[in-house]
């Protein structure tokens, strides 16, 4: 689980990858706690301990996670492919269908007749 190199304590790639995760969760779910109460929306959590945990707390206090970034940066990438795929789930495509042909309109009647003049 833990070694000790140099009066320091190395913990495993495993145990890393726990304590992060635990981190993120921990810290995630306390600022929910607070943005309830002055009615921010879930998603903003998440973000703001990854800010916190990547500029403030990495430089001073983590040193004995040698493997933090890498594995902050795997969490990170995972959080934005699931925001993508939570905001795919609520558009309207039908709102984009309607939206495709007012844009297509406008395009063939207002910018290809000057551009035709060039």
């Amino acid at each position: 689980l833990a070694h000790i190199y140099f009066n320091m304590v190395v913990f495993s790639y495993e145990t890393q990858v726990i304590l992060v995760l635990g981190l993120c969760l921990v810290g995630s779910y306390i600022l929910n706690i607070l943005f309830k109460k002055i009615k921010l929306p879930f998603m903003i959590a998440p973000m703001i301990v990854g800010l916190m945990l990547n500029f403030v707390i990495l430089n001073n206090y983590l040193s004995f996670l040698p493997n933090f970034r890498q594995i902050l940066s795997i969490f990170a990438n995972f959080g934005v492919i699931m925001v993508l795929f939570f905001i795919g789930l609520k558009v309207d495509f039908r709102f984009i269908k309607d939206l495709s042909r007012k844009q297509t309109k406008t395009f063939l009647y207002g910018v290809l007749p000057p551009l035709g003049e060039m």
